[in-house]
């Protein structure tokens, strides 16, 4: 089973390098730079929203992610690990996933307020395809942003993503959580409806994000929240 520090010490680079457009941060080196977390097009974000879902079903039409361009000319891009396998399919609205044969456990990546479903998936794909993958995650799940920046409509198939982790989970050592922003609030949910066997293999990493139910007794169950 591979140490939670593991995992942590990525996801700071993950945390750093998303939150770039936060007053202080410190970006890392271009060898360490796993890409951007996706942020909301402010110039036009009702380009960036997708139908509402009762005006879409899961079978949205969702294309394979683009090529999450990772530097092939860093020194470390020879210890990548392509992201091979799979084709994004839908689970809910809002929610598509991946299976790329790499390992039982699983990212969920939750993009920020408007990112579309293309923006997480390309983003998880990034994630997945510098580090995460060397650390057994073969199960990718994307995350829309929310259409409301505090979440308001509750849009996103959360419980549905609740159910197909309660059966995934079980050969999985952990369930890695990611949000973005706005994202934040839409992970929340997610935590509401899982079950304490999905919630205890649960590491999260919140990026610059809110939160509306986090409790002391739900960050005690999880694995880790940082």
């Amino acid at each position: 089973m591979r140490s939670l520090n593991a995992f942590a010490a990525i996801l700071v680079v993950a945390s750093t390098a998303s939150c770039s457009a936060s007053p202080g941060a410190t970006l890392p080196d271009a060898s360490e730079d796993i890409g951007s977390a996706p942020f909301a097009d402010a110039g036009n974000p009702a380009d960036a929203r997708q139908a509402h879902p009762d005006a879409a079903e899961a079978g949205d039409a969702i294309g394979p992610p683009a090529d999450a361009g990772v530097d092939t000319s860093s020194p470390e891009a020879g210890t990548d690990s392509a992201v091979t396998g799979g084709t994004w399919s839908p689970v809910s609205f809002g929610v598509t996933t991946r299976d790329t044969g790499g390992g039982d456990n699983i990212v969920i990546a939750y993009g920020g307020y408007t990112a579309t479903d293309a923006d997480s998936q390309a983003w998880v794909t990034q994630l997945t395809t510098v580090r995460l993958a060397q650390l057994g995650v073969g199960h990718l799940y994307a995350v829309r942003g929310p259409q409301d920046a505090d979440y308001a409509a509750r849009e996103i198939g959360n419980s549905e993503l609740a159910a197909a982790l309660a059966a995934q989970a079980t050969s999985a050592s952990y369930v890695v959580v990611i949000a973005h922003s706005s994202g934040g609030f839409v992970a929340d949910e997610l935590f509401t409806f899982a079950g304490s066997n999905v919630l205890a293999k649960i590491a999260y990493f919140n990026l610059d994000g809110g939160s509306w139910a986090l409790t002391d007794a739900l960050v005690a169950s999880m694995k880790g929240v940082l």
